[in-house]
């Protein structure tokens, strides 16, 4: 089976800061998908532990359920990503919506890719 990215958004950045709890980011593949890895751009000197759900439906925003997957990101010494890190999510996820939620009250994030079939 061919991989394929399925979808890329490609930005200055995504910037949540302020009054939220956690900051999040809610991914709509448009239809359901089987997916192998979620690849991601973050602040590039700050480490995140990043949860992410993988759902058919979204309530108040975010993918519905149980997280799929915790995610830690490195901390690389400079502000701006030169590469996205990837988290491989476990075999046999699939859905349409995908959430990916900061373990912080603000998040950074100058790229998303989802990648499957």
């Amino acid at each position: 089976m061919r991989r394929r990215a399925l979808l890329w958004r490609r930005v200055a950045f995504w910037n949540v800061s302020g009054d939220q709890a956690l900051a999040w980011f809610t991914l709509d593949l448009g239809q359901t998908r089987l997916l192998d890895t979620l690849q991601v751009a973050p602040r590039n000197d700050q480490v995140f532990e990043l949860s992410v759900t993988v759902s058919e439906t979204v309530a108040g925003g975010k993918a519905s359920g149980a997280v799929t997957l915790t995610c830690t990101t490195p901390n690389g010494g400079s502000t701006a990503p030169s590469v996205l890190r990837t988290c491989a999510l476990p075999t046999g996820t699939s859905g349409r919506y995908v959430t990916v939620q900061s373990n912080k009250a603000w998040l950074r994030m100058y790229g998303a890719q989802v990648n499957g079939s």
